[in-house]
């Protein structure tokens, strides 16, 4: 029922906010980034789940259900019982509710809709780039001359140019993206924004968690590249003239980055 999806949204919602709270006070300054990734996406799902979960309050024994209602003195010594009569007045109040119960759920399955739209646009668009991409002699990774900067989905890399298949900084560091599988965090995060397209908490984790895989992929990247103001000049130097611009694909963000 509409009642029950209200009360969905509103307990998953607060559950949300509170893990967003102990990351920031507890986890957002540390450079465990693995266990930052784990938070996120367990606190994501505990979300979903934990407006199903029920706690059974036993401990308080049976309690006997009493109702209190006014009498009536008709003569003197004899108590009458009320009596429960229809009523016969329209429930206006019924029909306000259910007018705008469903007027919520008529924008709730709009503003749905267009972010489906959305995240099948972002399917397409990296289906066309693979399309028109020019594959290279390492595996799944591809060249297309028209991308204004390197990105990965799910198990391939692409790249701008020749001159960046050279490059092991930033092979690496996509290699890392594809190893790790975070675009599985990043399809979940896109779904979850279907569902919750007016929750501003969602697109908050979203934010977070792409930013931990960047932290993620520059840590591991350093463990082979111990030059540590080349790579940084490298990958600043890729995202500073460029926006991301796949929203289901692992970008350089220079902002987030610098």
């Amino acid at each position: 029922t509409k009642g029950n999806m209200i009360r969905y949204f509103i307990l998953s919602s607060l559950f949300m906010a509170f893990g967003l709270l102990c990351y920031q006070g507890l986890l957002k300054q540390e450079k465990s980034f693995q266990i930052n990734r784990f938070f996120l996406l367990a606190t994501i799902l505990i979300s979903l789940a934990i407006p199903f979960i029920s706690i059974p309050v036993d401990f308080l024994g049976p309690q006997e259900i009493i109702s209190i209602s006014p009498i009536h003195i008709v003569d003197e010594g004899v108590l009458e019982a009320p009596t429960l009569t229809e009523s016969t007045f329209p429930d206006r109040k019924s029909d306000s509710l259910f007018s705008w119960s469903w007027l919520l759920l008529i924008l709730y399955s709009v503003g749905a809709g267009f972010m489906v739209l959305r995240f099948v646009k972002g399917l397409l668009k990296i289906k066309q780039i693979r399309r028109l991409s020019k594959p290279t002699v390492h595996q799944n990774v591809f060249i297309n001359l028209r991308l204004s900067q390197p990105f990965s989905f799910w198990n391939r890399v692409f790249l701008c140019n020749e001159e960046q298949l050279q490059d092991k900084h930033l092979m690496t560091h996509e290699m890392v993206h594809v190893s790790e599988l975070h675009s599985l965090d990043i399809l979940l995060m896109e779904l979850l924004m279907i569902v919750y397209w007016f929750n501003p908490l969602v697109y908050w984790y979203r934010k977070i968690i792409s930013l931990n895989h960047e932290y993620i992929a520059d840590h591991k990247a350093l463990t082979h590249h111990l030059d540590i103001k080349e790579y940084l000049h490298k990958v600043v130097g890729v995202s500073q003239n460029h926006r991301p611009q796949l929203t289901l694909a692992s970008n350089f963000s220079f902002v987030s980055l610098k």
